[in-house]
């Protein structure tokens, strides 16, 4: 897929997918305040770090190590948060990782640091 494409699409995404994402991003701004947003630094191409965008689904914990692996049925989920990630709308700020350029539409998911 060329690259003007990937932009055409992600923006058409972007646009339909506005609304439901300031909805998203206004009650977990209630929730999580400031912190809605979870940032997950990545490998990308060339082993280049880049910043992943996620919508928050889980309590920030100060206490956990980075590599904590996520349970089914972690206590650390929110309930609303279950909700997006059963329905993959924690993925939607990723649209901004295509949009600068970070990662693909299609193609493999950056690798875990």
């Amino acid at each position: 897929m060329s690259r003007g494409s990937e932009i055409f699409i992600s923006i058409l995404l972007l646009i339909v997918f506005l609304l439901p994402m300031a909805l998203i991003s206004v009650y977990l701004i209630c929730v999580f305040r400031k912190k809605f947003l979870f940032v997950d630094e990545r490998f990308g191409l060339n082993n280049t770090r880049i910043n992943l965008f996620k919508f928050r689904t889980m309590w920030i914990e100060k206490n956990l190590q980075k590599s904590a692996v996520t349970e089914i049925n972690d206590k650390r989920i929110i309930p609303f948060g279950k909700f997006l990630r059963k329905h993959r709308l924690d993925e939607l700020p990723q649209i901004l990782n295509v949009l600068s350029s970070n990662i693909a539409l299609v193609g493999p998911r950056p690798e875990q640091i």
